[in-house]
């Protein structure tokens, strides 16, 4: 649970690892996330199946999809978007990926429109996994192998944003 400071109102994360490879490695995560008011029912804010289909020789999962949903129950649940996560160049003391490409699309079918493409670089990572300086480009247009399930390739960059952290907000 996460508390928000002088509020009596937290936000509940619930992660249910569901399949595992013979490594132990989760292969299929379902989260969902909760507003926990201080008072009244608690509402569904988020829900996420996650595939983690590859994993590096440190157990880090290098290629993902990601299904978010309105809802937790099957039969009345709406897919609001599907994302296509490729991570790589971890850092060898915090496992944290320095590169990451995201691209994000309308739903899973054949003829999704893509609905955006990130790439992200962390650099300055410190020894307790805090992240001093990302810079995050985007793109216009992606490609992905294999189906959809192999390296992703970005093209039509349109902005790129820099995001420093001082060491005293750590």
């Amino acid at each position: 649970k996460t508390y928000a400071q002088g509020s009596a109102q937290t936000r509940e994360t619930v992660i249910r690892n569901t399949s595992f490879d013979p490594r132990g490695n989760a292969t299929t995560q379902e989260i969902e996330t909760w507003y926990v008011p201080a008072a009244g029912a608690n509402t569904l804010t988020n829900y996420q199946i996650i595939t983690n289909r590859t994993f590096n020789a440190q157990r880090n999962v290098v290629n993902q999809k990601v299904l978010t949903y309105d809802m937790v129950d099957p039969a009345k649940r709406q897919l609001l978007d599907v994302q296509e996560v490729r991570s790589s160049n971890f850092d060898s003391l915090t496992g944290i990926a320095k590169d990451q490409t995201v691209v994000t699309y309308s739903d899973d079918t054949a003829s999704a429109q893509i609905v955006d493409v990130k790439v992200t670089s962390n650099l300055n990572i410190s020894s307790s996994g805090n992240i001093g300086t990302s810079v995050i480009t985007t793109y216009s247009s992606a490609s992905i192998a294999n189906s959809g399930s192999g390296a992703i390739t970005v093209s039509g960059e349109i902005d790129q944003e820099t995001i420093t952290t001082a060491l005293t907000d750590f």
